[in-house]
């Protein structure tokens, strides 16, 4: 009995080791709207989105449109703050959806709308 329980258990190891490398995509863009006319002004350069997965925090550059894109571990990850390139923090729209999931080997869009001062 105890033989075929140790080629189990070994699987389990195997199969929850295998699952924690599974990765997918996010790419979106980090807009900058008026808050008094809710209207678009740009991207939102070089700001940083700071979210939280699985305990922990991870966070993502936008490039000086906006834009950003990357590779990330599967999972659910939910927005805390954006931050501009000085690290003061960035005012989140109201109406913004903050979590997103990331599926194996698939592509996530998620963009951030920042309201201006």
């Amino acid at each position: 009995m105890t033989l075929l329980l140790i080629p189990v258990l070994a699987t389990v190891l195997c199969s929850i080791a295998v699952a924690a490398d599974k990765s997918g995509t996010v790419a979106g863009t980090v807009a900058l709207v008026s808050a008094r006319t809710k209207t678009f002004i740009n991207g939102a350069s070089h700001a940083k989105l700071v979210l939280r997965w699985d305990k922990r925090t991870v966070s993502i550059q936008a490039n000086e449109d906006g834009d950003f894109g990357g590779s990330l571990k599967v999972g659910t990850y939910c927005l805390q703050r954006a931050e501009d390139e000085n690290r003061n923090p960035l005012t989140i729209y109201v109406g913004q959806t903050k979590c997103f999931t990331i599926k194996h080997d698939r592509h996530t869009r998620f963009d951030v709308v920042i309201t201006a001062p």
